[in-house]
């Protein structure tokens, strides 16, 4: 399933649980980076794979990127299937995680 949600209002993230959330840099009431902090600061969310949009991505901003935990980053404008690809192979490491979960626990 598919949800989208208006970027004024994270309540949406205090309880549902997301396998990959995909969010642009730059955002109309907060940041990119703030999202982040956020998603990485909830328990139920310590797997959800994070995937950022945007049309300038500057080596700090990578970087910082990165080192905050991000999974993947797609600079705009991109096609669909490179969409399509990515997300596909985030969904491949996903479904490998969880597999590997239930032989761990």
């Amino acid at each position: 399933p598919i949800k989208v949600f208006s970027s004024s209002n994270l309540c949406f993230l205090s309880e549902e649980k997301f396998d990959i959330i995909i969010t642009n840099i730059h955002l109309q009431y907060y940041s990119g980076f703030e999202l982040i902090t956020y998603i990485k600061s909830k328990d139920h969310l310590k797997d959800t794979k994070i995937v950022i949009l945007s049309d300038n991505f500057t080596p700090e901003n990578i970087l910082r990127l990165y080192k905050m935990g991000i999974d993947d980053m797609i600079e705009k404008p991109f096609t669909p299937m490179e969409m399509i690809c990515r997300l596909g192979k985030l969904s491949e490491l996903i479904i490998k995680e969880k597999n590997l979960g239930k032989f761990t626990s």
